[in-house]
């Protein structure tokens, strides 16, 4: 809706709810054919008893009645307002990634994983940049959910985090990817006696990761999985191939 006021009119703009959900409101100051300053009301909620009324001025309001009983319940101030130079703002927001857990190879953790992200906003030469307006995130192919904090991730297994921003001036950032594997428990050893060799030899067993790396110095023997979990089998003999036994001295 384009209301002139270049021979002093006044206007009374109000608003009435039709159904539930939410909705959004930019109001643009126009000066020579080009906007000058943009107050935006964001996702905004609704029912259909909401009543309302945009009030007028450098920087707009909206008076609600959430009921509808006549009564104004609260005067809103707008979510966003930009300037001349933030309404050129062309580029979206760049948004990284921080996971903290215990660490073994890339992107595999033995513990929980705590996702931290975090936003900047740019604009192109000439252009002041609109700031980030927020960041989204969908853990595992769920919901999308607007981050506001640290989160833990908690469960074994491969886990994909994708996630982008966007800015006040609504440019939004190409989809991110993050992948990474949380395996808290040891793997397993297990013991099978070489007939030819006449010796023992060790398979690791783990449930997330299929090649644990097993090393047999003799008197200890190792398993390593990617997340860094490691389970110690420790025989007596300090060679079991000589002694023709092998006694456990302790798992670890």
């Amino acid at each position: 809706i384009f209301l002139p006021t270049d021979a002093g009119q006044s206007y009374h703009v109000g608003l009435q709810g039709t159904g539930s959900g939410a909705y959004s409101l930019d109001v643009f100051k126009v000066e020579d054919d080009e906007a000058v300053h943009e107050s935006s009301f964001v996702q905004l909620p609704v029912t259909s008893a909401l009543r309302g009324e945009l009030q007028l001025a450098d920087v707009p309001t909206l008076a609600i009645d959430q009921d509808g009983n006549g009564a104004v319940d609260q005067i809103l101030a707008p979510s966003v307002v930009l300037t001349k130079e933030q309404l050129q703002d062309t580029i979206p927001p760049v948004t990284g990634v921080v996971l903290t857990g215990g660490v073994g190879q890339p992107a595999w953790y033995r513990s929980n994983v705590s996702v931290s992200l975090s936003a900047a906003d740019f604009a192109q030469a000439g252009a002041t940049a609109s700031g980030v307006l927020e960041t989204k995130y969908q853990l595992d192919g769920g919901s999308w959910i607007k981050y506001s904090g640290p989160f833990t991730v908690t469960t074994e297994g491969e886990h994909t985090i994708k996630f982008y921003s966007t800015d006040s001036r609504g440019n939004v950032e190409i989809e991110q990817t993050t992948q990474f594997a949380i395996d808290k428990t040891p793997p397993e050893l297990q013991l099978v006696w070489d007939r030819t060799s006449k010796d023992l030899t060790f398979m690791g067993i783990d449930t997330q990761d299929d090649t644990p790396v097993v090393q047999d110095a003799g008197q200890v023997v190792t398993a390593r999985d990617k997340a860094g979990n490691t389970i110690a089998l420790t025989f007596v003999q300090t060679s079991r191939k000589t002694a023709l036994r092998a006694e456990f001295a302790g798992l670890a």
